[in-house]
């Protein structure tokens, strides 16, 4: 799933996707699920 982020200078929401050529290692991905699903659910 790719999330949107609203952007105050373009009014609106973008797309906002990561990639790199590393694999998160030990507890990033579960990091970054919380993460992904902060923001999905729009906590601050």
């Amino acid at each position: 799933m790719i999330p949107y982020l609203y952007s105050p200078k373009s009014n609106g929401y973008m797309k906002f996707e990561l990639i790199s050529e590393f694999k998160p290692t030990g507890d990033q991905p579960q990091a970054i699920k919380e993460l992904v699903n902060g923001i999905i659910s729009n906590e601050k």
